[in-house]
């Protein structure tokens, strides 16, 4: 009799674990990623405010959309001379992705111990690379020039960053 019973264990042992099997299931899923191309940005043109000769203190002034200066608020305080530009830089990443712009908020121009400080101006906060990856953006900004500016060939860098979104 214990040998009857010791196989009717088994036997129910057997069934439960087999209706355990039951109700298992087993899924998969995939891992993914995606690499972008880095980014490049390469300027084109430098910001370039001219040649200004001073009466009176005043602003030169470039917009991020135009190449065209305006020569003071005040008519007389400044005469500009020369070819102006905007800061153009060109940008390269990953086709149809979103990158954000970021650049300086001024820049300070030396001549010596002579310096003289534009606040700048960027065309776009970001941009959507075409679908060759290609993008541009510009940068303007406002020269503050004083009534006793010193003479001389003044220069400044400032930084512009692309990341993307």
């Amino acid at each position: 009799m214990k040998m009857g019973f010791v196989k009717a264990l088994v036997a129910v042992s057997a069934i439960a674990m087999g209706s355990n099997a039951a109700y298992a299931a087993t899924a998969s899923a995939d891992a993914k990623a995606t690499i972008l191309s880095p980014i490049t940005v390469v300027k084109t043109a430098d910001l370039d405010f001219g040649t200004i000769a001073v009466n009176a203190a005043d602003t030169v002034s470039i917009p991020a959309t135009s190449d065209v200066a305006s020569c003071g608020a005040t008519a007389g305080n400044l005469i500009c001379a020369g070819t102006t530009s905007r800061a153009k830089f060109n940008v390269t990443g990953a086709a149809n992705t979103s990158v954000s712009i970021s650049s300086d908020a001024s820049v300070t121009l030396l001549s010596g111990a002579n310096s003289m400080s534009a606040t700048l101006a960027k065309s776009a906060a970001s941009a959507t690379l075409s679908a060759t990856g290609a993008g541009s953006f510009q940068v303007g900004g406002a020269l503050t020039v004083g009534a006793t500016q010193a003479a001389g060939a003044y220069v400044g860098a400032f930084n512009v960053t692309v990341n993307y979104n």
